[in-house]
């Protein structure tokens, strides 16, 4: 079963958001740095694409986790909810799992070493560095993932995936998580004329979670129409962004997103 195949098959309902979203941000940045495992074991073993997705994943709704690439008959996937490294048939059955609380990422590069190993694969390429550079961060010099005393936070993150992923998927396909920014996103139109549509969990931008709509090129910030549900967002790039302290008080927070989405690709 292809990633593709995977984020197109039904997903769970909105599960409602309910933790202000700058409360997110030590959890994000967890996860951030948890993905780059993916990165290094799809950059590393996977034929490089153009557009760089290879080393992309997408919201996999039977492991409840962001999975990455197939090599050979393992993927490897994240469970946000409890910060769980999984190691996947196509199928989504689980081989194993590891909980990184409380290890570091070489600790977890370790543990993939061994399994990858035990199937015939060469783990070398692990040891590669990703192609980008995070921000700096005590894990990024051996601090310990940290779990215990968040869990709800952890949870509440994986609510956005899961929430975005539903909503996305019913705009285009593919939806797929880019390990740079850490946002999940998919686009419509390509080549000269297209339209960015995702969430990101927050970034230099913003301080919280947050959907976006962003057109290709950028129209003149002049002429941008007002939106009804969001604002303009002009600093760096342009995009109609509708952020996690506007969603949180709806009532029907699923009906505000996807009405956003649709009025401001309607007006891209």
């Amino acid at each position: 079963m292809d990633l593709d195949r995977i984020q197109s098959m039904q997903t769970p309902d909105w599960s409602r958001l309910s933790i202000a979203g700058t409360e997110l941000l030590e959890a994000r940045i967890e996860c951030h740095h948890a993905v780059q495992i993916n990165t290094r074991l799809t950059r590393g073993l996977l034929p490089a694409t153009d557009d760089d997705s290879h080393t992309s994943l997408a919201w996999d709704p039977l492991a409840n986790a962001l999975t990455g690439q197939a090599i050979a008959t393992l993927r490897l996937g994240l469970r946000i909810r409890d910060l769980t490294l999984l190691l996947l048939r196509p199928a989504s059955e689980e081989i194993a799992s590891f909980p990184l609380d409380g290890h570091t990422f070489a600790e977890a590069l370790g543990w993939l070493s061994e399994h990858l190993r035990a199937s015939g694969l060469e783990p070398d390429p692990l040891s590669l560095p990703i192609h980008f550079k995070l921000d700096e961060h005590p894990l990024l010099h051996g601090a310990r993932f940290r779990v215990s005393g968040r869990e709800l936070l952890f949870e509440e993150l994986a609510k956005w995936y899961s929430n975005a992923a539903l909503c996305l998927n019913a705009v285009s396909s593919p939806v797929r998580c880019w390990p740079h920014h850490f946002d999940i996103a998919t686009q419509i139109g390509s080549g000269d004329r297209s339209t960015g549509v995702g969430m990101s969990p927050g970034d230099g931008s913003y301080s919280q979670p947050y959907f976006y709509v962003s057109p290709w090129p950028y129209p003149d910030v002049s002429t941008l129409p007002p939106l009804v549900l969001g604002h303009w967002h002009t600093e760096g790039w342009v995009g109609a962004v509708l952020t996690a302290e506007e969603i949180l008080p709806k009532t029907d927070q699923r009906i505000s997103v996807e009405s956003f989405m649709q009025r401001a690709i309607a007006k891209g």
